[in-house]
């Protein structure tokens, strides 16, 4: 129900239904990779998936569609969160004419003064 969109139901949705259906389509590709996966519905925070692989690792899922990008309060926020808890893993799942995953990692940087690093990990 979820995996597929058509264009014709994306034309009639606005922003919020076309985010939503996204993270469905997002768990969904999750949990048939064997992930368990809780959709955070309404929580207004970094994180709109939490799932655990069959080794118990967590990952917090922050799902962008179609043009929506991290703002910088949401940068600020993941950086914050993944400095407390480095353990985790923060992904980003981003509707690029497919599924593509990005995991962001803290580094500190002092040439580019980044501190948040994206980097791609698979399409499907």
């Amino acid at each position: 129900m979820w995996g597929v969109m058509s264009v014709t139901n994306l034309r009639t949705m606005n922003n919020y239904a076309k985010g939503r259906a996204f993270e469905y389509r997002v768990k969904k590709a999750l949990e048939e990779r064997g992930y368990y996966v809780i959709r955070s519905a309404g929580s207004h925070s970094i994180t709109d998936l939490l799932a655990f692989d069959s080794k118990c690792r967590i990952y917090l899922i922050q799902c962008k569609y179609g043009k929506a990008r991290l703002s910088k309060e949401e940068k600020i926020k993941i950086i914050e969160t993944l400095k407390k808890f480095p353990r985790l893993t923060f992904l980003l799942a981003v509707n690029e004419g497919g599924l593509t995953f990005y995991r962001l990692e803290v580094k500190n940087d002092r040439k580019t003064k980044r501190s948040l690093v994206i980097k791609r990990l698979n399409s499907y």
